[in-house]
């Protein structure tokens, strides 16, 4: 089968369009690894195959209408591959919001922006054929909401060859990502520890948002590999927010990094490969793993593990066979 990954819903942005690099290489990379052609485009929808659109509708009236279309008038498949937490009809990031500079919007323009994303997929999902999701909570979520809906893991795909990516070992912990009042005060925390060189790179972060190879050299240059939630467990009353962000930690466990993250009790397929800690004691946990020099060896040993059990033929193969199935389409 032919997939063909279609960026249009994301706009003409430069910036907005390198921002869905991860997220198109491993899609186009778990899909081929699968033994599925794919394709990519900004704009032109492909008959002979089946589209993918990434989650966020700026402007769900056009969106819902076009993808009606599509499928009505011409037979076209369409899926959708949603990336964040969805649960009981929202994006339960907390007053905060995501995606956003720390400061330079108010909690109101923020909440609004939460709200239109979930009303511009609430708006899609109905119209498509199948959604995949990265987070099995929003899977579970639009079960009865949409035709079909499925957890799409993020696994390993193929190896990173140590001698194709050699670099000093030489920052203590490696962090990327959007900078939250919740991730700011855990690294400024990690900082105040003498002799602890950490490197944090983002949006609202003075380094700002890198290309993915500075951040790759950065992973590869690094001991421990940080995870963090966007939001604290007492950000969103009633929901717990957090979860594992699944292709930040990939990338660390396909670089052997040793992954210590702040406990996630729920979606997150990669506890097994990571040292855990409540936010408090990650400083200490990191400490105790360079001074010892286990760091290395945790990272190795992880991430084989990771390889091994969540190699991407044996968890995503299942899923896209049962929608193929559902669609009535060549598996």
């Amino acid at each position: 089968m032919r997939f063909h990954i279609l960026l249009g819903n994301h706009g003409n942005s430069y910036q907005s369009l390198q921002l869905l690099g991860p997220l198109v290489s491993y899609l186009r990379s778990a899909l081929s690894v699968c033994g599925h052609e794919v394709t990519v485009a900004r704009e032109a929808w492909d008959a002979d195959a089946v589209n993918l659109l990434l989650e966020n509708f700026p402007h769900p009236e056009f969106w819902s209408a076009e993808i009606r279309k599509v499928r009505q008038d011409y037979g076209y498949v369409v899926g959708v591959v949603a990336t964040e937490l969805m649960v009981n009809g929202v994006i339960p990031y907390g007053k905060q919001g995501i995606h956003l500079a720390a400061g330079t919007q108010d909690a109101r323009e923020q909440e609004d922006y939460l709200l239109r994303r979930m009303e511009g997929f609430n708006a899609i999902a109905p119209e498509v054929d199948f959604v995949w999701s990265f987070v099995e909570r929003t899977a579970r979520e639009y079960e009865g909401r949409c035709r079909l809906s499925k957890f799409f893991p993020v696994g390993h795909v193929a190896p990173l060859p140590e001698d194709q990516r050699r670099a000093p070992r030489d920052i203590d912990v490696a962090f990327f990502g959007s900078m939250t009042p919740h991730r700011t005060a855990v690294l400024g925390e990690l900082g105040r520890h003498a002799g602890l060189n950490v490197v944090a790179v983002g949006r609202g972060t003075p380094a700002g948002v890198l290309p993915d190879y500075v951040i790759f050299s950065l992973l590869d240059r690094a001991k421990i590999g940080l995870n963090l939630t966007l939001c604290a467990v007492d950000e969103s009353p009633g929901v717990d927010p957090r979860f594992a962000s699944c292709v930040r930690v990939v990338h660390m466990l396909e670089r052997d990094l040793c992954v210590v993250s702040e406990d996630i009790p729920l979606d997150n397929p990669y506890r097994n490969y990571m040292v855990s800690s409540p936010p408090a004691e990650l400083a200490n946990a990191c400490l105790r793993l360079l001074k010892s020099g286990e760091w290395r060896e945790r990272g190795v040993r992880m991430a084989s593990r990771f390889r091994e059990e969540m190699q991407v033929a044996k968890v995503c193969t299942p899923v896209i066979d049962a929608t193929l199935a559902a669609l009535d389409a060549p598996v």
